[in-house]
């Protein structure tokens, strides 16, 4: 039942994305689990790959309570492919394709079977930030193996060498892909929570038009780092409140990708707090008339703070009021009451 409230989710989530479903285009969908054997017989390919889809999405699977949550990320990443290609590709080139699959992978499920999504990929993050300390290659092909291609090189490509896409598809690009869209996605104003690029990215998806090599960086550089969105509220931003970097060029890119994913690695690691004001990034969000936005704060301080009544009754509020969800915004009407009714029993 959980795998199939993941897929139905990741269904609806991926026709938002795209603005069309492969079901409007009379393109099922068709998934398959096997055996590792099994899987490994049908599709012939390497030890690497946890899943495929060759219009079949294809997955092995041996034990469903240990494996959970593997198999969720792989049928969401391989269900991406399965958009892409079934609502006529979208001119989308290789690196962005893998990028954004890979991106769906970072998922958590909650206890009622809801799936979290837009969580770091950890499995692909750390392993990223370990190439960048060693360095930046020097062209696609630098520190990559002639003998064996599927061998990661030691240090990380740039910005660049992931937008030309000037490779052969393999193993070492999927953490870089990855680090690419879950940045250009999430890199965000740390005072009013706007998604810097999310708007300009999504553009850019819909007007890549598969370009690759040359005219592939001026198109980003054009359509994503000349179009941020602009700050919601700059008279209410503390003075020693640090603004948000916009790099004008690939090159100068890197090194913030850099900062913001070691930052990113360093809190998942247990390293680092980082304070994430939900609850203000909401409010900025409905300002600003990012409803999307606002939920996605929302739900996030629900998880980060489950005991909150003010999040609690504000996620009320915004559910029953811009949603029409009048069920769900009981529901937190009545865990806030839960918690008070506990307050006054304590004290």
């Amino acid at each position: 039942q959980t795998l199939v409230m993941a897929l139905e989710d990741a269904y609806l989530e991926y026709g938002e994305w795209f603005g069309t479903r492969p079901a409007d285009h009379g393109q099922p969908i068709r998934v398959v689990i096997y055996t590792q054997e099994g899987f490994s017989a049908v599709t012939q390919v390497g030890a690497w790959a946890g899943g495929v889809y060759d219009g079949t999405i294809r997955v092995p699977l041996t034990d469903l309570s240990r494996e959970l949550v593997r198999v969720v990320s792989v049928l969401r990443h391989e269900l991406l492919h399965a958009f892409v290609k079934e609502v006529g590709g979208r001119g989308v080139p290789g690196w962005l394709n893998e990028g954004l699959a890979s991106f769906f992978e970072g998922c958590r499920i909650l206890g009622n079977g809801t799936v979290l999504m837009n969580l770091p990929a950890n499995h692909r993050l750390f392993p990223l930030v370990e190439r960048m300390d060693r360095g930046w290659m020097a062209s696609a092909d630098d520190g990559v193996s002639a003998d064996d291609p599927n061998q990661t090189p030691e240090t990380a490509p740039t910005f660049r060498i992931v937008l030309e896409n000037r490779y052969s598809w393999g193993p070492p690009w999927y953490a870089p892909t990855w680090g690419v869209v879950f940045f250009l996605y999430n890199y965000q104003d740390p005072w009013d929570g706007r998604f810097v690029y999310r708007a300009a990215f999504r553009e850019f998806i819909d007007k890549s038009g598969g370009r690759m090599g040359e005219g592939a960086v001026e198109n980003f550089e054009e359509v994503v780092l000349l179009n941020p969105m602009p700050p919601i509220d700059r008279k209410s931003r503390p003075d020693d409140m640090e603004e948000v970097e916009l790099p004008g060029s690939v090159e100068e890119l890197d090194e913030v990708w850099k900062r913001w994913l070691t930052r990113l690695r360093d809190e998942q690691s247990g390293k680092l707090e980082v304070e994430r004001p939900f609850l203000r990034w909401a409010h900025y969000a409905l300002e600003a008339g990012d409803l999307a936005a606002a939920q996605e704060h929302f739900e996030k301080g629900v998880v980060a703070a489950p005991e909150d009544v003010e999040v609690l009754m504000s996620f009320a509020s915004f559910l029953y009021q811009q949603r029409a969800n009048p069920d769900r915004a009981t529901k937190l009407v009545l865990s806030a009451l839960r918690v008070l009714e506990g307050e006054d029993v304590a004290r």
